[in-house]
């Protein structure tokens, strides 16, 4: 949502977390709806091991930010120019990972809201 416009979005569709060497490739697509924009969407970003444990980080590379969730739940923080996005990872159970952002900057003020639920893709016959 933004909280200067009061334009509110949804994004619909899928995500891969996949074992790529010693690293896990996280990769999501689907739909979007905000403002003006109708269409399609996608990220792909990665989680690594870090020194301190974990990392996500962009698909070029670049950090996103610390990940550990150890104990269920993982306060994260990102800079991007002026722009201070904080959040949360929470488990809330062996299948469900909700993921909550604030966005703070001179153009932005946002709340985004995720909740990523495992499915099973197996075949069944």
């Amino acid at each position: 949502m933004d909280l200067r416009s009061g334009h509110e979005g949804d994004f619909t569709g899928t995500a891969s977390f996949e074992p790529d060497g010693d690293r896990l490739r996280w990769a999501e697509t689907g739909r979007m709806r905000f403002g003006g924009h109708d269409g399609p969407a996608a990220r792909r970003l990665s989680i690594a091991r870090d020194p301190g444990g974990w990392i996500v980080e962009f698909e070029d590379g670049r950090p996103f930010h610390a990940l550990d969730l150890e104990t269920g739940a993982c306060a994260v923080e990102h800079r991007c120019g002026d722009d201070l996005y904080t959040g949360e990872y929470r488990l809330l159970g062996p299948d469900v990972l909700d993921v909550r952002w604030r966005v703070r900057g001179p153009r932005k003020e946002q709340e985004i809201h995720t909740t990523y639920r495992r499915i099973d893709l197996a075949p069944t016959g």
